[in-house]
This record gives structure tokens, sequence and C-alpha cells, in this order.
């Protein structure tokens, strides 16, 4: 674990997962969940904790899901982030030639129309 407050702040996430969820993790477990999600940083842990805290639980799901499906969920995240990152480069204007705001406003439009298709977030 490199960062002690980071594994704070993820072991806080996940206690407050598992009293949302009504399923209580021990030190060791809280322990083996924070080395299995150390390739995430504590707010992508903490935004995925919350969620699933506030999911209602799916018929045969454990009340605690598994690390891979924390991670799973956590990748998910980023992925989307990085997408919503790209999207509004994407839609910015170039800082070095000035922008017809209708034709800017018609790229953007496409663009958001292209990405609602794709099933993406703009």
């Amino acid at each position: 674990m490199r960062d002690s407050f980071e594994a704070r702040r993820k072991v806080n996430a996940l206690t407050r997962l598992g009293i949302a969820r009504q399923a209580p993790q021990d030190a060791t477990s809280l322990t083996v969940y924070v080395e299995l999600l150390d390739g995430f940083g504590a707010d992508i842990v903490e935004i995925i904790c919350t969620k699933i805290g506030r999911r209602a639980r799916g018929e045969f799901e454990p009340a605690f899901p598994t690390a891979g499906t924390i991670a799973a969920d956590c990748c998910d995240l980023i992925r989307q982030q990085a997408i919503q990152t790209d999207t509004s480069r994407l839609l910015s204007p170039p800082k070095d030639r000035p922008v017809d705001p209708e034709k800017l406003a018609n790229f953007r439009r496409d663009v958001e129309a292209f990405t609602r298709r794709r099933g993406m977030r703009a």
C-alpha cells in the first residue's frame, strides 16, 4: 500500500458500503479489498462504493460485492470519464484561430448526436 491516507479513504468507503448493504466487514476483509483495489485512486473507489451502496441489491447478489465487481465498476467509471474528457476536448474551439459560432454550434450538435447514437455520454 503506497499511501496510508489513500488506504484509509478506501477503508472508509468500503466500511460505509458494508453498512449501507447491511454487510459489515472485518478489518482483515477490508485490508484484502484495499490491497486488491490498489490500482485505483481513493476518489474512484469512493464514488463506486457510494453508487453500489445506493443501488438496490439484485436477486442472488451478495450483500457485499466482490473485489472484482468493485474493480470492474471502477474501470467503467474511468472509461466514462476518459470519454467525457475526450469529447469535451473535441467540443472546445481551437485557441489559435477564430471560429465561426454557427459552424461550432453545428459541430457540437453533430458530435452530441453521434455520442448519443453510440450510447456514450457527451
